[in-house]
């Protein structure tokens, strides 16, 4: 979890990020995730179609990919209007961060957004924690205080685990890192994919962590 895991380093929020539209945003690049050749960080070149005329359909402004220089996600999610994708910094490859620009600057980073090639359960235990308890019920073992259960769900077709723990967030006068956060993890899983959503813990990472996870959609690999 972002706050939970005090190791955990994300890119800055002001650097020159992609602004995500209303709509599924697309996180796609030449890298797959069984490993291909890294894709390329310079821009597209411009269409040549040139502008729409009259009787052509102008491209739709609310369906725009966002392409994410270090990870090559190859899902679609789309955790709502104004916010920014942006690479993870550090040894986390095939992960983006989203961001809100207009946030105050501690609570700009509010999700992490990460694709393994491993299983639901397997991506469940290793990474978020998620383990059965003596009675045989599935409860959280990361984050602070109480372990809490964790839930079933479903999302366009897709199973997926999530639970909400106490995690520590920081004081922005103080640097305390109190825990008083609400963080969200969760796991979707295509059965050899796994999308991996955390939040920071500040309230302002709930819905957008919420959408990214309701919207989320494994497309067809080329």
């Amino acid at each position: 979890m972002i706050a939970a895991r005090d190791g955990l380093k994300l890119a800055p929020a002001n650097r020159e990020d992609d602004v995500v539209r209303p709509g599924i945003v697309m996180v796609v690049a030449a890298l797959a995730v069984s490993g291909c050749e890294p894709a390329s960080d310079s821009p597209a070149p411009p269409s040549s179609t040139g502008p729409a005329t009259a009787g052509e359909a102008a491209p739709s402004a609310a369906v725009e990919p966002v392409a994410a220089p270090r990870a090559a996600l190859g899902v679609a999610f789309d955790p709502g209007p104004g916010l920014t994708v942006s690479p993870c910094e550090g040894d986390m490859p095939q992960c983006v961060v989203v961001s809100d620009p207009s946030a105050e600057p501690y609570m700009r980073e509010l999700l992490t957004v990460q694709v393994k090639a491993a299983s639901l359960e397997a991506v469940a235990a290793d990474d978020l924690g998620y383990r059965r308890n003596a009675d045989g019920q599935l409860m959280t073992t990361y984050g602070r205080f109480e372990p809490n259960p964790v839930e079933a769900f479903t999302v366009n077709g897709h199973p997926g685990l999530r639970a909400t723990t106490t995690c520590g967030i920081s004081e922005p006068d103080t640097g305390f890192h109190a825990g008083a956060g609400d963080c969200i993890s969760a796991v979707i899983s295509d059965g050899s994919r796994s999308v991996i959503i955390e939040s920071s813990g500040y309230g302002n990472a709930i819905g957008p962590a919420n959408a990214a996870i309701g919207s989320l959609r494994f497309p067809p690999r080329p």
